[in-house]
C-alpha cells in the first residue's frame, strides 16, 4: 500500500473511532440512498485507480454502512465490537496475508498460532486443553455447527456399525437422528448441509424453564434413542448453551451424556455465546458440565470481541476430523499440501511438529489468519480482563431489564421475570411490537431486533460488545442512561 493511500485510510479510520462511541447503529438513510445509486452497474472499461477508488470508498460507500454496528449500543443479534488489539492485529494479519492451511513450521508460525490459540481459548473456559485435542477456527457457529454434526454422523453410525465411515462410504442406507431441544437455526441449516436432512433433527424440548433454559424431556429423549439403536441409527444429541431469546441453557446435560454413553451417542453442544458463562460466578452452574461433550461450538466474533468472521471448534476425538477432511486413506492427499519440516532441529520446533495442518480439519483449504486477532485480544485482556468484559455486559442486561420489568409500559417477557445472561426480552402495553421496534431503531441512539414469543411479536436486545457501560464517561451519558431514555420515549403518549 503506498503511503497516500495508507495516510488517507487512517485519517478516516482515526476519525471513525473517534465518534464511534456516538455514532448511529445503523446506515443514515439519504447516506445509504447515496450510496446505493452510485454503485457502478459495470466493470469500467478504464480502471479507477487506487487514489479514486479509495476516497469513493471512504467518502460514499462507507456512508451506506451501519455506522454504530461495532458501537456500544448495537444490541441486535447477538453481536460483539472490535476491541482495539483485535483490530491492530487484524491489520497485521491483512498485511502480511498468510494461507494458515499447511502446517510449515519452519516458514511460518500461523499454525502454531492458531494452535496455541485454541488451547489459551480452552483455558478461558476453565476447560483442559488436552481433553480437547480435536480443535480449529472456522468462519463462526454455523461452520462449527456443521463440524460438529458431521463427526457425529460419522462417529455415532460407525458406533452402530463398527468399521463404516460415512465419509468413505456414503450413508449407505443407514440414518441419523439429531435430537435438540429448541436448536438454533444454524444446527438446522447443518443437518441439511452434511446430508442427515432437517426433518431428522427432531425437537425432545420442553416448555422453557423459570431460567429461561431448554429443558430435554428425558423420558422421550431416552425412548427415541432406543428406537434409533435398535434401527440402526447414528444417535447425536445437541443441546444449547445460550438461547437467542432468553440467554438459558439446557439443565440436566449430565444426565444426558449418561444416556449418550448408554445408547452411543454424540453429544455436541452450541455454546457459541453461553458458554462464556464459565465467567460469571453465579451462572458457573449452568454450564459446569461443558466438559462432557463431544464437540463444542464456540463464537469468537461475539464475546471475545474480535473481527468478523471468526469463531472455534472443539471435539475431544481428534482423530475425527481427518477422517472427514483430510484425504481418502484410498488415495492419500495432493503431495504439494504435504507438511513437514526442514532445517535445524530444536526444543521449542520439536514440540510443534504434530500439530496437523489445518485443512485436513477443517472445511476449508485456504484460510485466513483469523486466529491472530482472538490471540492478540486473550493477551491483552487475559483471563481477568475477559471475566470483566462479560460480567459487566450481564450486569448491563440485568439493569436494562430490571427496568423494563418496573415500567408501566413494558412487560418484561424473560422466564421468572429476570434476565440471566445477556439476552433482555421485552414488549410494550399498548404498542404493537413491529412499531415499537420500528420507534426505538429509529431514534439513532441505539438498535434492537424483533423476535416471536409466545405465538407474538417481541423485542430483543443482546448485550455483548466490549464498549457497553452503565457508567457515564465525562459528560457523555451513560449507555443505561441513553437506553432508558429511548425506551421511555417510545412509548410516551401510547
Amino acid at each position: 500500500m503506498s503511503g497516500d493511500l495508507l495516510s488517507s485510510l487512517d485519517a478516516h479510520a482515526r476519525a471513525h473511532l473517534a465518534s464511534l462511541r456516538t455514532l448511529p447503529p445503523t446506515a443514515d438513510p439519504v447516506k445509504l440512498r447515496t450510496a446505493l445509486e452510485s454503485l457502478p452497474k459495470s466493470l469500467p472499461d478504464q480502471g479507477w485507480g487506487d487514489a479514486r477508488t479509495l476516497e469513493y470508498l471512504t467518502g460514499t460507500v462507507a456512508g451506506g454502512l451501519a455506522q454504530g454496528q461495532a458501537g456500544p449500543r448495537y444490541w441486535g443479534f447477538v453481536t460483539g465490537g472490535v476491541l482495539p488489539i483485535a483490530q491492530a492485529a487484524d491489520n497485521l494479519v491483512t498485511l502480511y496475508d498468510q494461507n494458515v492451511q499447511v502446517h510449515l513450521p519452519t516458514q511460518s508460525l500461523s499454525t502454531v498460532i492458531e494452535s496455541r490459540t485454541l488451547e489459551l481459548l480452552l483455558s478461558l473456559l476453565s476447560l483442559d486443553p488436552a481433553g480437547f485435542p480435536g480443535r480449529t477456527f472456522t468462519t463462526g457457529a454455523t461452520t462449527s455447527n456443521i463440524l460438529g454434526l458431521a463427526c457425529g454422523r460419522q462417529w455415532a453410525i460407525a458406533q452402530a456399525h463398527p468399521g463404516y465411515s460415512v465419509a468413505e462410504d456414503g450413508f449407505g442406507g443407514y440414518g441419523c437422528k439429531v435430537f435438540v431441544a429448541k436448536a438454533h437455526a444454524s444446527l438446522v441449516k447443518a443437518a441439511s448441509v452434511v446430508g442427515i436432512g432437517r426433518k431428522n433433527v427432531i425437537d425432545c424440548g420442553q416448555d422453557v424453564d423459570d431460567n429461561g433454559g431448554l429443558p430435554f424431556d428425558l423420558v422421550r429423549l431416552e425412548r427415541l434413542m432406543k428406537e434409533c439403536k435398535e434401527r440402526g441409527d447414528g444417535i447425536i444429541v445437541s443441546p444449547g448453551f445460550g438461547e437467542v431469546n432468553t440467554g438459558g441453557f439446557t439443565p440436566d446435560v449430565h444426565r444426558i451424556r449418561e444416556l449418550c454413553d448408554t445408547y452411543g451417542a454424540w453429544l455436541h453442544i452450541d455454546g457459541a455465546f453461553g458458554a462464556f458463562a464459565k465467567l460469571v460466578p453465579d451462572l458457573q452452574g449452568y454450564v459446569e458440565y461443558l466438559h462432557l461433550a463431544d464437540s463444542i461450538t464456540v463464537d469468537a466474533h461475539k464475546w471475545l470481541n474480535v473481527p468478523y468472521d471468526s469463531a472455534a471448534f472443539f471435539t475431544r476425538h481428534a482423530d475425527v476430523l481427518p477422517s472427514i477432511f483430510g484425504p481418502s486413506p484410498a488415495t492419500g492427499g495432493p503431495a504439494y499440501l504435504s507438511s513437514g519440516s526442514v532445517g535445524p532441529s530444536y526444543p521449542a520446533l520439536d514440540a510443534v511438529q504434530s500439530i496437523p495442518s489445518p485443512l485436513n480439519v477443517n472445511l476449508e483449504n485456504s484460510r485466513r489468519f483469523r486466529a491472530l486477532p482472538v490471540f492478540a485480544a486473550l493477551l491483552s485482556l487475559g483471563q481477568e480482563g475477559y471475566a470483566e468484559l462479560v460480567q459487566r455486559n450481564v450486569a448491563f442486561a440485568r439493569a436494562l431489564g430490571d427496568y423494563i420489568a418496573a415500567h408501566e409500559s413494558y412487560e418484561l417477557l424473560n422466564p421468572g421475570n429476570k434476565v440471566l445472561l445477556n439476552i433482555v426480552l421485552f414488549r410494550a402495553k399498548t404498542v404493537d411490537s413491529a412499531e415499537l421496534l420500528k420507534r426505538i431503531n429509529a431514534s439513532g441512539q441505539m438498535y434492537a431486533s424483533p423476535t416471536s414469543w409466545a405465538g407474538k411479536g417481541a423485542v430483543r436486545i443482546a448485550v455483548s460488545n466490549w464498549m457497553t457501560r452503565m457508567d457515564q464517561t465525562g459528560e457523555t451519558k451513560s449507555d443505561l442512561d441513553i437506553a432508558m431514555e429511548v425506551l421511555d420515549s417510545v412509548v410516551q403518549d401510547s
